[in-house]
């Protein structure tokens, strides 16, 4: 649940932060005005846009694991247990 939280406030944050960056180059279109707040908060986002997708990833590899880690030991069980077996017989 706190990883929900995390990529919601991120997601937020991102879209506030791309709207400050619109209306800055927008003055800064119209006024000739300064380009580095406008630089500033591009970086933000592209920043914040990589921690979203980090944690994403994270989340991501998270839940394959709880899926497929049950299954993947079952196989590994009937694998070694098989080997077992035809040691048995073979001796």
């Amino acid at each position: 649940m706190s990883s929900q939280v995390d990529i919601k406030r991120l997601e937020d944050r991102i879209q506030q932060l791309s709207s400050e960056y619109h209306n800055e180059m927008y003055q800064t279109m119209d006024t000739k005005g300064n380009w580095m707040k406008s630089n500033d908060l591009l970086n933000n986002v592209i920043n914040l846009s990589i921690s979203l997708r980090e944690i994403r990833m994270t989340k991501a590899q998270q839940q394959l694991e709880k899926a497929f880690t049950p299954k993947l030991k079952e196989m590994l069980e009937t694998s070694i247990n098989g080997e077992r077996g035809e040691k048995k017989n073979t001796e």
